[in-house]
Formats: structure tokens, sequence, C-alpha cells
């Protein structure tokens, strides 16, 4: 699975639509040969919520709810129906990964900025999502942590074959990956470098 870095000054734009938030003015986005945006508004939303996991710079988490409850959150939505035990099991697979076992009863505001953002990963990826979208996610954390975290992601791609696509304007974690795509201000995305993935 591959892992891409989107370098853009016009984000989030891009991102937007190739996660199914924001209709293209022209063209089509197709995922598995499904032409995404021609599905109903109902359809948009299964298909977005049982394939794709989104991280944000800000992390989004739900300050009433402890770690352990965030990460199962998305559970709760319906969609891909999985059995309680499979999806216990997964949940605490995720909080060993991601170093998140002595956290688990905690709230977001007893957290570092690595811990949120280790439980936001750990909540994008419980519904076992292809494609995972990163809009930033180092922005907000010093360079150890920003380290650690670009580190997981990397993990995440090679141990659950997820694809990653990661917005960001750091240098050192675009090198990193096995594609940059890089989007000019008048819109035009170009591939910088590229590899066999």
């Amino acid at each position: 699975s591959p892992l891409i870095i989107l370098s853009s000054v016009v984000f989030p734009t891009p991102l937007k639509i190739m996660s199914g938030l924001m209709k293209p003015s022209d063209g089509k986005v197709l995922f598995d040969h499904i032409d995404y945006y021609t599905l109903s508004e109902k359809k948009q939303i299964s298909f977005r919520r049982d394939n794709f996991g989104f991280v944000f710079q800000s992390f989004e988490l739900i300050s009433e709810l402890t770690v352990y409850e965030n990460i199962i959150f998305p559970l709760l939505l319906g969609g891909k129906k999985e059995k309680k035990a499979a999806a216990k099991e997964y949940a605490e697979e995720l909080c060993s990964a991601l170093e998140l076992d002595d956290l688990r009863s905690r709230y977001p505001g007893e957290l570092s900025g690595g811990q949120q953002q280790r439980t936001a990963i750990a909540r994008a990826l419980i519904r076992r999502p292809e494609i995972l979208f990163c809009d930033e996610p180092t922005g907000n954390l010093d360079q150890s942590t920003s380290e650690a975290v670009m580190n997981l992601l990397t993990q995440i791609n090679e141990r659950y074959h997820t694809t990653l696509i990661i917005v960001t304007h750091d240098r050192e974690i675009a090198a990193r990956t096995r594609k940059i795509y890089r989007m000019s201000e008048n819109g035009i995305l170009s591939e910088e470098r590229g590899a066999s993935c």
C-alpha cells in the first residue's frame, strides 16, 4: 500500500475532494472503479465511513470521553458489522501498538500532544480503513514527537497495508515517503517523486 505525500499551498481543497467531502467542479473521483460523486448522499456517507479514516492536525478528540472511549467511538456509528469480541480485540491491539495501554482511562485534557495524536490515529484506524487521510499530522507537535508520529504512520502503512495520504509542508516528512505530489497555486498536480509501490 502506498504512502503518499501531497505538498500543497492550496490545501485543504485537494484532500477534501479526494476524501469525498467536496465535489470537484470538473472531473471524477474513482475508488475501485466507483465514481464516488455519482453515488447518492446516503451512499457517499456510508462509503466514507466504511473505507476512509481521518487524522486532523487539531486531533478532534471528544473531551468528555476517555482515550479508550474515543478510540471505539466510530464503532457506535453503524456501518461495517464487526463482532463485539473482534472489535474489542482490535482496539486492544491498537492500544498496544500505539503505546496507549497505560492511558486508556485518561481524558484528552490529561494527555500530551503526542499522546492525543496517537489516540486520534487509533480512532481513525478502528474501522480498518482502506485509506487514511492525514491533514498536517505533525503540525502541532515538537520535533521529537513529530518523528515518533511519522515512525508510527510508516509502521501502520507497512503493518496494516493502509494507504496513507498525508498533506504536509514539512520536507523532512515528505522525504520519507514513496510518492510525493505537489500542487501549485494554479491547482496543477504534479508528481515530484515516485517509486514502485
